[in-house]
């Protein structure tokens, strides 16, 4: 089944072309013989007959349709001849005879003078078809093996494409020259030719599909100065040309376009090269293309191909590995290719990358290659953390794990850039290693007493970066740079630190399918613990609510053991971590209240304007007429509320609202409203939240304003009071007090 979120690299090989004033050269490829089909997408056409064969659909619907209305259905004989036919065809083909009178049923059983019916017939040239094709491979196969090399020759016209052919005498070993004339399929030259664009395609995204394959790269040219990169001193002075340019007279403009086009200046190493471009081959599925091309070129095609243009530009390093290996290919042209490719890639560092990265991207491994003393990374990364539910019966990588609030779900490869560590979030979690902190310290290849070594080493599941951070005497940025580091590149995950108190339940993503071969590991570094079937049934029981992890543990004395088991099945993906989230409530009742209060405003400030404009003998009838006229409006908007859902109630609430500046309000039309984002709440909305708190004991006013900002269902119970030194205390002191307006939801 197909899945995205499954590694597919699709490469079938990696190749090196370029350009001189000799002409475009072909330098090195990887593998020596490289697969046409590795992955063997389903093509197009094959998607209604999903067939392995090729021939099988090789023509179109159209043809198929050409070929059966303009042959004789009665005369078809038992020969060689090779009708392709999908399932698409017969029906098309079967109406167009019917229509031409023929009065045959092409799906029928109504034949030639054989008896045999006309599907009877391309079975069997289909079944001699694949016959043939299945002897050809075996064929292939003993040549690949160097067996049977009498036949080989007696068979050149069914050779494989992808076939290294040998030139001269096969008797004379000594003199006989190996080389490649096929790759993927077509010639050489061919290759040569497609992968080295003009000069004016260089320099950006290079992708042309050829049967189902897809050559991928950024091809790099040389600067009209000589200089194969940009500085930014040259950017200002071209776009100060540019401006010149413009306002020039079109004679001028023409002159120095002519000057331009005559061929570029030599370089500052004298080089003969003029472009080159490091080509990546692959075969996406076909619903897949999009997706496998855009992340192979951004993650590796064109961050390989800046790196060869700065060392390129630094030390002519991939015109002097060019000609290292057309030299080395020369010297050892009468070696078996594999052996070529062995001593190549032995005495070339460009070609060892290109063989190292081969390996490793096919593999969804980290390519780590050393260029000029200097180790470089890339990888296509892996996902294997979601904040929600991928969709049902997608295929995961086991161990992946779930959480909404880890700050680590959109790390990146610039991990030197700011915008990777201003998570205020990410000092507060921990690191849980994948591996042995010694084996990771040389797998990175770090200095035994490096800062990073040494944080490595202090790493613990139940300490925070913030705690790891005062403990070493590290800079938070640099403890935060390393973490970032570390779980980029597969060498860690983050939770929240493990505690006791932590609720954990078996992960919906658990890899239970794993369960049993699990077990022998999990028995091996837990001897004294139960297996580890029964050790998640206790975690997460399908017959209780989820518990802190303390329920389970017998005593203090086991509580370092039972932690280190937690850590070992958030490691693995077993379980995740059960968060609580806040929202604020704001009840009907709130809002009845904050209304009453508004309308009181609104009339008090009415009746003090009236009282400001009348006469002074009239002021006090007017204060009379206004407190009753007042009184009355605040029993009648008030009425209702206590009466309301009162079936015996006659009262008119028509005529009531026909008063002249009466507003009513029914309790049935008012609902609880959940504030998204308190924070940005509106006056009126600031109004509920102060009314939420009216009367409450003031450490408790004190707590919920600091908490205010938390109560949007995106910050996690847990998460805040390490972040607001809260103690589960306070916490559980406002959530009973504030039991209306407060509402909880738990998941990861």
């Amino acid at each position: 089944m197909s899945s995205l979120f499954l590694p597919n690299p699709c490469l079938l090989g990696i190749l090196l072309s370029v350009s001189t004033h000799d002409g475009n050269q072909l330098v090195f490829h990887y593998p020596p013989q490289p697969n046409e089909y590795g992955y063997r997408p389903t093509p197009l056409g094959n998607q209604v007959l999903n067939t392995e064969d090729d021939d099988y659909s090789s023509s179109s619907n159209d043809e198929i349709d050409d070929e059966l209305l303009d042959m004789n259905l009665y005369s078809i004989q038992n020969g060689d001849d090779d009708y392709s036919f999908s399932a698409g065809g017969s029906s098309r083909g079967s109406v167009g005879a019917e229509s031409n009178g023929s009065g045959v049923n092409v799906l029928g059983t109504s034949t030639n003078s054989g008896g045999k019916g006309l599907l009877g017939i391309l079975d069997e040239q289909d079944r001699k078809r694949k016959d043939k094709e299945h002897k050809r491979r075996n064929l292939m196969k003993n040549i690949i093996m160097g067996e049977q090399v009498g036949q080989a020759d007696t068979s050149g016209s069914n050779r494989s494409p992808s076939t290294s052919l040998v030139n001269g005498s096969v008797s004379d070993q000594e003199t006989a020259v190996c080389k490649v004339d096929k790759l993927f399929g077509f010639d050489v030259d061919f290759v040569s030719e497609l992968v080295t664009p003009p000069k004016q395609l260089c320099n950006s995204r290079f992708e042309v599909s050829v049967e189902d394959m897809a050559f991928l790269g950024l091809p790099i040219h040389v600067n009209e100065d000589g200089n194969w990169r940009v500085s930014s001193h040259a950017k200002s002075r071209r776009k100060k040309t540019s401006r010149r340019k413009k306002v020039s007279s079109s004679s001028e403009s023409s002159g120095e376009d002519d000057e331009s086009d005559h061929g570029e200046k030599p370089t500052k190493n004298d080089c003969q090269m003029y472009m080159f471009h490091l080509v990546f081959v692959m075969n996406p599925p076909v619903i897949e293309y999009n997706h496998r091309i855009d992340e192979m070129f951004h993650y590796i095609v064109s961050r390989m191909a800046l790196l060869l243009r700065y060392e390129q530009q630094k030390s002519n390093y991939v015109w002097n590995q060019s000609k290292l290996i057309l030299d080395l290919r020369e010297e050892f042209s009468s070696f078996p290719l594999n052996e070529q490719w062995k001593k190549i890639t032995e005495k070339s560092s460009l070609a060892r990358m290109m063989a190292q990265t081969f390996k490793a991207v096919s593999n969804s491994e980290i390519i780590n290659i050393e260029i000029n003393n200097k180790m470089r990374s890339f990888q296509i990364p892996i996902r294997t953390e979601f904040s929600s539910l991928p969709p049902r019966h997608t295929q995961l990588l086991p161990g992946s794990t779930l959480s909404s609030t880890s700050p680590f779900n959109s790390l990146g490869p610039d991990l030197h850039s700011s915008a990777q560590t201003n998570d205020d979030n990410m000092i507060h979690y921990a690191l849980i290693m994948l591996d042995d902190p010694e084996s990771v310290i040389r797998d990175i290849q770090a200095e035994r007493h490096s800062l990073i070594a040494n944080f490595i080493r202090m790493i613990k599941p139940s300490e925070s970066l913030s705690r790891l951070a005062t403990l070493s005497g590290l800079d938070i940025a640099e403890v935060k740079l390393f973490a970032n580091h570390l779980v980029y590149w597969r060498r860690a995950k983050a939770f929240l630190p493990l505690s006791p108190r932590n609720v954990y339940i078996v992960s919906p993503l658990a890899p239970l399918s794993d369960v049993y071969k699990d077990s022998n590991l999990f028995k091996q570094h837990f001897p004294n613990l139960p297996p580890l079937a029964n050790f998640l049934s206790l975690i997460s029981s399908s017959s209780s609510k989820p518990r802190p992890i303390n329920t389970i543990i017998p005593s203090k004395d086991h509580r370092d053991l039972y932690l280190d088991a937690v850590a070992w099945l958030l490691r693995h993906g077993y379980i995740t971590q059960l968060q609580t989230f806040l929202y604020l409530r704001i009840t009907k009742e709130v809002k009845i209240k904050v209304e009453e209060e508004l309308e009181m405003e609104r009339k008090n400030k009415k009746n003090k304007h009236e009282g400001d404009d009348s006469s002074s003998e009239d002021e006090d009838d007017s204060k009379v007429a206004s407190t009753d006229n007042t009184t009355k409006k605040r029993e009648q908007t008030s009425l209702p509320y206590s009466i309301s859902g009162s079936a015996g109630s006659d009262l008119n609430l028509e005529s009531q609202s026909k008063l002249p500046g009466t507003v009513y309000f029914e309790e049935e039309e008012e609902e609880d409203t959940i504030l998204l984002d308190p924070q940005s709440a509106t006056a009126q909305e600031r109004r509920w939240i102060a009314k939420c708190v009216e009367g409450q004991p003031l450490e408790v006013i004190n707590l919920f304003y600091k908490l205010l900002k938390y109560m949007n269902g995106k910050t996690s119970l847990e998460l805040l009071m390490v972040k607001e030194n809260i103690s589960r205390q306070d916490v559980r002191k406002l959530l009973v007090a504030l039991d209306k307006h407060v509402t909880t939801v738990r998941h990861w």
